[in-house]
């Protein structure tokens, strides 16, 4: 769906909806598409609306995954790069630490 991100917005908020509704607590399904979702928005430059998903995605992955763990690490990263694109450089740091 490169380019199409009308139509595959539309899919990955089903999906996200379907996995909420019938899982009722966090998988890894419900975080990457959440995390599919938030990439579209930031390649789009819709830098609100990628940080509101990977926001979601990064309380689940604290629910899920060690402290220490990669995931945690490149969510957090992808975190501080929205911030620093918006000026909010202070933000930006407490995600890169």
């Amino acid at each position: 769906l490169q380019g199409k991100y009308d139509a595959a917005e539309t899919y990955f908020q089903k999906a996200i909806e379907t996995y909420r509704s019938y899982m009722g607590r966090p998988s890894r399904f419900l975080i990457q598409c959440l995390s599919l979702l938030a990439e579209g928005y930031f390649k789009q430059g819709k830098l609100l609306d990628a940080e509101r998903y990977y926001q979601e995605k990064l309380a689940l992955q604290k629910q899920l995954l060690k402290p220490d763990s990669l995931e945690l690490a490149v969510t957090a990263n992808n975190l501080a790069a929205i911030y620093q694109r918006l000026g909010e450089s202070k933000q930006a740091e407490g995600y890169f630490q």
